[in-house]
């Protein structure tokens, strides 16, 4: 699932390349309104890649089947390390992401568009953005994929609440030769999630506009009140249209009243059985790259 403002890395197997294969961009088009891709790369020498998708912010809610993906094949059993397991695959038509109507915890990228040099025996450090929602404000901890063997890939902590983070990758322990290299971040993240975020705050709004329109009754009565003691006494005709007027809206404001009962006691009971409910979300970050002279 591809929540609102997150992004989702998918894993794209590209048949046909050997250890001497050089990295390759891949791309992919026709994606769904409101989604844009952010990139896709399969690494020297390897076989599964990935591509990056984010979500607006409004970006529609359903599901959407990724055209551009024609065929797809789906890994049987699990593989450790694409570059010395056999892939057992099956073939399947092309796959289909949904887009959740609600924000994602945290999105991270790169804090520059510029690619990041670093000699072969040294460390590249790429700054990193992190745009959390209000309630993601646990200590991130984040594993680099994309840059082999991912059971000894290389970890990032991103700390509780920070905005701001670092990324740093060892050009020599990674064992990098000069070129250019994508890798991206993948980890769990955790904040509270209200089930049924729509209808509670619908109605929400409903129990605000049924307080609003019994004030605006209440203030209609008081009105008319005033209005019918400053008559003089002489003047019946005006006094009983005037108390006709005032039955009128003390029904009105019962009924405004009723109304405004009602409805706090719909948001009330609707909110209770959608509390909030603290959920780990698996994330991504959007490509990082970088280069080795």
């Amino acid at each position: 699932n591809l929540w609102r403002g997150g992004a989702l890395a998918l894993e794209v197997w590209v048949p046909g390349r050997t250890a001497l294969s050089e990295g390759a961009e891949i791309t992919l088009g026709a994606l769904p309104a409101g989604v844009t891709s952010l990139g896709g790369y399969v690494g020297r020498g390897q076989s599964l890649g990935h591509v990056v998708l984010k979500a607006a912010a409004d970006a529609p809610a359903g599901t959407a089947v990724l055209a551009a993906l024609g065929k797809t094949n789906w890994l049987v059993r699990p593989v450790k390390d694409s570059t010395r397991e056999v892939l057992s695959t099956r073939l399947a038509g092309p796959p289909v992401v949904g887009i959740v109507p609600s924000p994602a915890p945290v999105f991270i990228e790169p804090a520059s568009a510029a690619v990041v040099e670093v000699a072969a025996t040294g460390k590249a450090e790429v700054p990193l953005k992190v745009l959390r929602h209000p309630g993601c404000t646990e200590a991130l901890k984040l594993k680099v994929l994309g840059l082999g063997d991912p059971a000894k890939a290389a970890e990032i902590t991103i700390a509780a609440k920070a905005a701001e983070a670092k990324l740093t990758l060892d050009a020599k322990t990674l064992k990098l030769s000069p070129g250019d290299y994508v890798c991206l971040l993948q980890g769990t993240a955790k904040m509270p999630l209200q089930r049924n975020a729509e209808a509670v705050s619908a109605a929400q709004a409903a129990a605000a506009k049924a307080a609003e329109a019994q004030a605006g009754a209440k203030k209609a009565l008081t009105e008319a009140q005033a209005a019918l003691k400053a008559l003089k006494p002489e003047d019946k005709a005006g006094q009983t249209a005037q108390q006709a007027r005032i039955k009128e809206l003390t029904a009105a404001s019962a009924k405004a009243d009723k109304a405004r009962t009602e409805a706090d006691k719909a948001a009330k009971d609707l909110a209770a059985k959608n509390a909030p409910k603290e959920v780990a979300f698996l994330v991504h970050s959007a490509p990082v790259r970088f280069r080795v002279k």
